[in-house]
């Protein structure tokens, strides 16, 4: 392990750029860092929930995605591409306390599933997306 930058682009702007017409930072379609991994990001998550980077964790795989389990289904993240509607009410149905995956996999449609999944089986996970 080593201590590095966030895993996220910084999409920090200043007012002054702003007026001059600077808006590409408005449409990134993704804002995690080349090169970081999915462990990268989960430890990233971690500490930001303030888990313990000691504590276990397990590796699943649901529907061709990688899944992380962290202290059971406290914390589920999923960063992987191909992420599904199966994928997501899998994750669902496993009522985590927390759900993390990234924006720039998410289509619109499973967008709008996500929310319906969870409402149907865990309506109090707390679903970030990175």
């Amino acid at each position: 392990m080593k201590l590095d930058s966030s895993n996220i682009e910084d999409l920090s702007i200043s007012p002054n750029d702003l007026k001059k017409g600077q808006t590409e930072f408005l449409f990134k379609e993704k804002t995690i860092k080349d090169g970081r991994t999915s462990l990268d990001l989960l430890f990233q998550v971690m500490l930001k929930l303030k888990i313990e980077l000691s504590t276990k964790f397990e590796i699943k795989t649901i529907d061709g995605c990688e899944v992380f389990y962290v202290k059971d289904t406290f914390l589920i993240a999923c960063f992987d591409e191909k992420v599904t509607d199966d994928t997501i009410m899998q994750i669902a149905k496993d009522k985590p306390d927390y759900f993390v995956m990234c924006d720039h996999i998410l289509t619109d449609s499973l967008r709008d599933n996500i929310d319906q999944h969870f409402n149907l089986y865990s309506k109090n996970t707390i679903i970030k997306v990175l």
